[in-house]
């Protein structure tokens, strides 16, 4: 009987100790899991950093752009401000000279605002693109 309960308890803790493994199997499997989960994230994470980079550095150049364009609109502005006096006085004469007989005017303006730097670096481009393509063989 001592024999029998002695077989029976070592089947029971044979049991328990397998479900043990099996459940420690399952955890680790799971921790597996978890940790891959883990790396993708952070992966997904960093590319979404690089996005949020990407768009707050195309954000800067259309605000610097903006800005840019601002200070060139006020520069002409005031150029052409500081040399409204001088066209006045050039209509004037002209005129005056139309009025007075045989002389004419000799006051002609032209004002065309300046070009942007945009304008000027495509101008440059075109300009060595033209050259390198007289100096290209063939």
């Amino acid at each position: 009987s001592d024999m029998n309960r002695a077989m029976l308890n070592a089947q029971l803790l044979q049991q328990g100790y397998g479900e043990a493994q099996q459940a420690r199997g399952r955890d680790f499997t799971g921790l597996q899991q978890l940790a891959s989960n883990q790396m993708q994230m952070a992966g997904a994470e960093q590319g979404f950093q690089g996005q949020d980079i990407s768009r707050l550095g195309s954000a800067g150049a259309i605000q610097q752009a903006q800005t840019q364009a601002t200070l060139d609109a006020q520069r002409e502005a005031n150029r052409m401000a500081a040399y409204e006096p001088y066209e006045r006085l050039g209509y004037m004469g002209a005129g005056l000279g139309n009025i007075l007989g045989g002389m004419q005017g000799q006051y002609q303006t032209t004002i065309a605002p300046n070009q942007s730097p945009l304008h000027q670096a495509m101008g440059i481009g075109t300009t060595l693109s033209g050259i390198y393509s007289n100096f290209k063989p063939g």
